[in-house]
């Protein structure tokens, strides 16, 4: 626990000791379990003008969704220009779940989500409260992305975006899904109790995690969320000045190389950084493992795994006695 990173020699030898934490979890988080975020950013809701409640989609390869057409309806302001971006602001979008609340695709304008609350939208890993499909030049400022059913954040196929000062919490298939990027940032933003992790970022390159919380506080859960940053054959990524919390992951990396890893506070966390070994050159400095405090999430994995080989063990035997006492029934009943 004390190392900073683990080089795991097999995908079996990794599931099996992923599988064990997660089962063993099971009996002990039967008890109450108190754990406190101590954030460092405030999450309190924005301040926000109702002016929509309806889902917004552009598309700008179709006249009847495209940029222009959003304009003259009133979705949006702006020219779509450097110093002129469309700007879609002050919007509160509480979905019926299934859509996406907000899904823009097909542009290379510059444009602008300003200040919006997106919830209940999406349903699965694709869908979710703010949907970016092949677009360049997109960013995100000040906006709450947070109770929705599927993902919060889907980012697919794009060029250089950015989410900035935003709460993007308590979503039911995850925080941020990113895939086939070239140029994401994100920076100050928080992610909390969002299923599975926090961000996810696969077959990508040049993405910037600064300055941002990830963190798990429900005391209650079940099943504790698995990673709080994973990334998967994605590279020349910049990760710094993070908090990553009470996962049972902080930060995995598979198959991603030239990765900076730099400054992060990683807390009570049962492992704080996994490094498969098909990855290279991938660089770790000043970072903080702090595992005071921890709760069962961040418990020693060899008790964990003694526990529950333990638990394995008396379950065979309970049903090796069942078993006896079944037959036992039965060859009374049958004159044996």
């Amino acid at each position: 626990m004390k190392n900073l990173r683990y080089k795991l020699t097999s995908n079996r030898f990794k599931k099996t000791i992923l599988y064990s934490v997660i089962l063993t979890s099971l009996i002990i988080f039967s008890s109450s379990i108190s754990i406190s975020l101590g954030l460092k950013k405030s999450s309190e809701n924005l301040n926000l003008r109702i002016t929509t409640k309806t889902s917004i989609f552009v598309d700008d390869t179709q006249s009847a969704f495209n940029w222009a057409s959003a304009n003259a309806s009133g979705i949006c302001t702006g020219s779509g220009t450097f110093s002129d971006p469309y700007i879609i602001q002050d919007k509160i979008i509480q979905g019926n779940g299934g859509e996406n609340g907000i899904w823009i695709q097909n542009s290379n304008a510059y444009f602008l989500i300003l200040n919006c609350s997106i919830s209940n939208c999406g349903e699965n890993y694709k869908t979710g409260g703010l949907k970016l499909y092949q677009i360049e030049n997109g960013a995100i400022r000040n906006c709450d992305i947070s109770d929705n059913k599927g993902m919060g954040v889907v980012i697919e196929n794009c060029g250089i975006s950015d989410i900035t000062n935003s709460n993007i919490n308590r979503n039911a298939k995850g925080g941020i899904f990113i895939s086939q990027v070239d140029g994401f940032y994100m920076r100050s933003s928080i992610l909390i109790d969002n299923y599975d992790h926090g961000i996810e970022i696969v077959n990508s390159i040049d993405c910037y995690l600064i300055d941002n919380y990830y963190g798990n506080s429900k005391n209650t859960n079940l099943l504790p969320i698995l990673f709080g940053i994973n990334l998967k054959n994605t590279h020349s990524n910049i990760i710094a000045g993070n908090t990553i919390k009470n996962y049972i992951i902080g930060l995995q990396l598979t198959n991603s190389n030239a990765n900076r890893i730099e400054n992060n506070t990683f807390s009570s966390n049962s492992y704080s950084i996994i490094e498969s070994n098909d990855c290279i050159d991938n660089s770790f400095s000043n970072n903080a493992i702090n595992i005071s405090g921890n709760n069962i999430i961040g418990a020693n994995w060899v008790l964990l795994l003694l526990i529950f080989t333990t638990f394995l063990g008396i379950s065979f035997m309970i049903k090796r006695q069942i078993k006896k006492k079944i037959l036992r029934i039965f060859n009374i009943y049958s004159g044996n």
